[in-house]
């Protein structure tokens, strides 16, 4: 491949996503159903096709003997996603093996691994961010529930029990137990929350919200409680997190652009009206405490950001003003997506125009000019 192409993503309508970021993004009038993520990538769910030829991108690529392990999303998150953890690579053979060994269907609601393939992911704030990361230490879990009576139960089995057993025993915990306690918790934290005396700062405030949006004073989701185990991590524009596989994680508000290995294997942990296998959640999930940092990045040239990732399948390259960038910076094909405003791209000797929302497959190991004003670009690469 020796010029760029157009891409066109797919636009997914999950209810949980915000109506106005992402048609706005693509110069689209906003209607009635959500727009949740954009996708840019291979994976069947959501394959993008090139704009020129109106090919699907896996088979434009195949025809030119190329493959594309990484997907790039925007993501506009208006209410809770549900807790998920992502498997590793050989616990996604497995599973997907598995599965298919026992015939469940590849669409079926009960299938938890839709490919052999793990998903590390990265997220890049491009609006202030909520999300829930990790679980927290003993200590911290335990202060923050140290007010509730009802909770007195978790609090002495953490004090005699690792976490991980305790977890395990919250996410298999009957309905009577959930019952005794989660609803004096709730006919209390409910009503502070709807008055508004809550801090979005706090876990309080998300345990509330998310429990009104699963059933209000009658929600009993072992998530709620798994919510208070985790980590609160409030993303400033700009700012990146790495997610690593096995981790419990939530996306709780905000915009962001996320890049991952091209994978759609979820295992859910709650906060959801979708299937939750605990007994594949509780052999994949990482119950060690984590700390969440910020993913470093390198300034490689004014304007040009390159993050730290631990990854073999993708790279991530934030541009951030007119400026070359030389071919040993993509020695792969790259997709490079415009959130900023209209600019110019030179690709070698060739010159294009894209607009904001827009996007272009660009060829491995090009030559590339920005120019422009008020430029934001992702490359994937």
């Amino acid at each position: 491949m020796s010029q760029a192409f157009h891409l066109d993503g797919v636009v997914q309508p999950y209810d949980w996503g915000g109506k106005l970021f992402i048609p706005e993004l693509l110069g689209r009038t906003p209607g009635r159903q959500a727009s949740a993520e954009l996708w840019l990538g291979t994976h069947p769910k959501g394959m993008a096709h090139v704009r020129e030829t109106g090919a699907p991108l896996d088979e434009f690529l195949a025809a030119r003997h190329y493959t594309l392990p990484f997907l790039l999303k925007v993501l506009d998150v208006r209410e809770s996603l549900s807790i998920q953890v992502h498997p590793d690579r050989q616990q996604a053979i497995e599973g997907f093996r598995r599965e298919n060994e026992m015939g469940v269907p590849l669409h079926s609601p009960a299938r938890n691994y839709k490919d052999a393939n793990h998903k590390p992911e990265v997220m890049v704030a491009i609006t202030p961010c909520v999300l829930l990361y990790g679980f927290a230490t003993v200590a911290q879990i335990k202060q923050r529930c140290a007010s509730f009576a009802s909770l007195k139960p978790l609090l002495s089995a953490l004090d005699t029990h690792p976490l991980d057993e305790v977890y395990c025993s919250v996410m298999r915990a009957p309905r009577e137990e959930l019952d005794a306690l989660l609803a004096p918790m709730l006919r209390e934290v409910l009503p502070r929350w709807r008055a508004g005396g809550l801090s979005g700062e706090d876990h309080l405030f998300w345990f509330a919200r998310a429990a009104g949006e699963h059933g209000a004073e009658d929600c009993r989701d072992p998530g709620l409680l798994a919510l208070l185990m985790m980590n609160l991590v409030h993303v400033a524009p700009g700012t990146a997190v790495y997610q690593p596989a096995r981790l419990p994680h939530a996306y709780l508000h905000g915009c962001n652009v996320e890049l991952m290995a091209n994978s759609d294997n979820v295992l859910r942990g709650g906060l959801t009206s979708k299937h939750v296998d605990v007994d594949e959640l509780l052999a994949v999930v990482d119950v060690q405490p984590a700390q969440p940092a910020p993913v470093p990045g390198d300034v490689l040239a004014p304007g040009i950001v390159r993050y730290r990732l631990p990854t073999e399948e993708f790279g991530l390259l934030r541009v951030l003003g007119p400026t070359a960038l030389g071919r040993a910076l993509l020695p792969r094909i790259s997709i490079m997506l415009n959130m900023g405003a209209d600019c110019g791209v030179r690709v070698d000797a060739a010159e294009y125009t894209l607009a904001r929302g827009e996007s272009l497959l660009l060829p491995a190991n090009a030559e590339l000019g920005i120019a422009g004003q008020d430029i934001d670009l992702f490359i994937a690469s």
